[in-house]
């Protein structure tokens, strides 16, 4: 997970840390083999989506937009794809970073770590903040688009990384000529 913000990665030792960090992960936790992403269905009622979002994400400081992401290409399209075939009644996501609550420590610096841009943050006099711009949306608007298309019907996000409860409906805002408004 090196374009994380984890820390300094020119330090002597970072990337065996990482390296054995990431082992001891894959080796205690309940994944097949290397993926983190998994599905678990409970018959006709529930299909579990469990999604990775640090193996495959781009830097934080990065502009929001095409090339940003936080699921990487193939996993985005195996949810999607998941989502859509699901005859499931419920189709839960459970997924490491918030929806629509702006996320991340000294985001003005460090940018976004979760799906929402945000609407500033409390940096320094004189400082540029560019936390408007460094969420995840662009690639959160294409998923919920996709599945919109497709008639996806009970989507539930289960969301981390957040330190309080929180719950939240959504729904689709389209302009004019039927594209999608930001949400």
């Amino acid at each position: 997970w090196p374009a994380w913000l984890t820390g300094d990665e020119s330090r002597p030792g970072y990337r065996q840390l990482v390296a054995q960090g990431q082992a001891a992960f894959l080796r205690w936790s309940p994944v097949d083999g290397e993926r983190i992403e998994r599905r678990f269905s409970w018959g006709p009622e529930v299909d579990l989506f469990i999604v990775d979002t640090r193996s495959h994400r781009s830097s934080n400081r990065a502009a929001d937009g095409p090339e940003k992401t936080l699921l990487g290409l193939e996993q985005r399209q195996r949810l999607i794809a998941g989502l859509t075939d699901s005859k499931a009644i419920w189709k839960v996501v459970s997924i490491g970073v918030p929806i629509s609550t702006p996320t991340g420590s000294r985001a003005w610096e460090a940018g976004r770590d979760g799906w929402a841009n945000g609407i500033g943050a409390d940096a320094p006099e004189g400082t540029p903040d560019t936390s408007t711009t460094t969420g995840f949306e662009h690639e959160l608007t294409e998923i919920l688009t996709a599945l919109d298309v497709a008639g996806v019907t009970g989507l539930v996000f289960v969301t981390t990384d957040v330190h309080h409860v929180r719950s939240l409906r959504y729904s689709i805002d389209l302009n004019d000529d039927g594209t999608p408004n930001t949400f």
